[in-house]
């Protein structure tokens, strides 16, 4: 089922993946927790509800019976979800109404977090954790566990976490889900994350700065180039300098090493 759901692109594995209901969670019982889930799944159940970082699923033969199952967002065993486009096959608009100011749970539909990007941010502190829930108290998540200095992010929904601290719900180079403490953040300048508009490897860009460097760490050594037209040919969105780009011919760029991502733009 899971290459049924790849092939409809309905398949979602990111870490921080805050499922609604009616998607369908698929098990690998031999997931040891360490790394990335990549197993074959035994077992499939549909999410209920969520509540903050619990979801209640239903499954049809949990000890030969109907019966309820409580996970935690990002817990043990899960494969990954297959999300169905229920919005295609819906005869009758629905309008949800707003969850209650203060809630702490997100300004999505009926309460969840918003996925939508609603402005980008500027990572202010160097090494910031991602987190899969909001607090101190849980683990980075696997995908992305940090963020450098100067990362663009896009924001796409804030939460109170326990202690009563605000935290982003950021989205990384497009795909990827996290939590992060709203100290770290500040709004860019910019119109939109250059790591939302799925800028990849193979891509042809805009290269609009002066400077490339050799290689993406912080401590990578600048030299003088020109802007123009250049392909992407290698990516780390968790670097001080993100994408690896190479002059295009005819373009009058000159660049060709690690540049910063708010030097780009397709």
């Amino acid at each position: 089922m899971i290459a049924l759901f790849q092939a409809l692109n309905r398949w979602v594995e990111n870490d921080a993946y805050i499922p609604d209901p009616g998607d369908y969670v698929f098990y690998d019982w031999d997931d040891n927790g360490v790394g990335d889930c990549t197993g074959w799944p035994e077992h499939v159940g549909m999410v209920v509800s969520v509540s903050g970082n619990k979801i209640k699923v239903i499954e049809g033969n949990k000890n030969n019976a109907v019966e309820y199952r409580e996970l935690t967002v990002n817990g043990r065993y899960i494969r990954g979800y297959g999300v169905p486009d229920y919005a295609s096959k819906a005869t009758k608009a629905e309008n949800p109404s707003s969850p209650a100011a203060g809630t702490g749970t997100g300004s999505g539909t009926s309460g969840s977090l918003c996925m939508a990007p609603k402005w980008v941010g500027v990572v202010t502190g160097d090494d910031l954790n991602v987190r899969k829930w909001a607090g101190t108290e849980y683990d980075n998540i696997k995908s992305w566990p940090k963020l450098s200095k100067g990362n663009l992010v896009d924001v796409c929904d804030s939460i109170k976490a326990k202690d009563g601290s605000t935290w982003y719900y950021i989205r990384i180079d497009g795909r990827i889900y996290g939590f992060v403490h709203s100290d770290y953040i500040t709004r860019s300048d910019n119109g939109s994350a250059t790591s939302g508009k799925n800028i990849s490897v193979g891509k042809e860009v805009n290269f609009t700065g002066s400077t490339h460097y050799t290689s993406s760490g912080g401590n990578a050594t600048g030299k003088r180039c020109k802007p123009g037209r250049a392909k992407v040919t290698a990516v780390n969105m968790s670097g001080a300098h993100q994408y690896h780009l190479v002059a295009v011919q005819g373009g009058a760029s000159t660049v060709y090493g690690w540049v910063d991502a708010s030097d780009i733009s397709s």
